[in-house]
């Protein structure tokens, strides 16, 4: 409950510097957007249900989704017993930090799970929970990825901006 209160002041407070940021570096987002249009005439819950939940994301995304939290899990376990993966955390707690903010800029939620089991274990601080989930906007961006690459990667650099200096922050501060 905690991380999602400060997950959604921080990110409002990220939406507003982004929106003052853009207009003072005079960047024009969406040059290079092209925005279909789906089904236009096609709408309603039944459609909704039967494509967009069951065909995509139950029948395509349901088995990845479950390989990612398995394979987070083992990747995790495996690293703590095998590699020593509480040890090293423990030895470079800022470098862990900026791992699990670059581990956040891949676009998917299953890299993420590694950074939230170490931190449920105590093998991580807040600061690097809270850098991973500010990075990290799993398949969220895959769509803005499909219809501009620049904003995709412009705003991912936003984040990850955003990300290091409030971890670096609470990192600071002993959290």
């Amino acid at each position: 409950v905690i991380l999602f209160a400060l997950l959604s002041v921080y990110g409002m407070m990220h939406g507003w510097w982004t929106d003052k940021l853009m207009k003072l570096w005079k960047i024009t987002p969406c040059t290079d957007c092209q925005v279909p249009t789906y089904h236009p005439l096609e709408g309603g819950l039944k459609h909704y249900v039967r494509d967009h939940v069951w065909k995509h994301i139950v029948q395509r995304h349901i088995w990845r989704t479950a390989l990612w939290t398995v394979g987070a899990l083992l990747v995790v376990r495996i690293g703590m017993e095998q590699l020593n993966l509480g040890v090293l955390t423990a030895e470079y707690p800022f470098w862990t930090l900026v791992g699990g903010g670059l581990l956040g800029l891949i676009p998917e939620s299953g890299p993420h799970l590694i950074v939230v089991t170490l931190f449920a274990k105590g093998a991580v601080p807040l600061s690097v929970l809270l850098t991973s989930s500010i990075v990290q906007d799993g398949h969220g961006m895959l769509p803005m990825l499909a219809h501009s690459v620049r904003d995709s990667l412009m705003l991912k650099a936003f984040n990850l901006a955003s990300g290091l200096l409030l971890g670096i922050a609470l990192f600071l501060a002993g959290l």
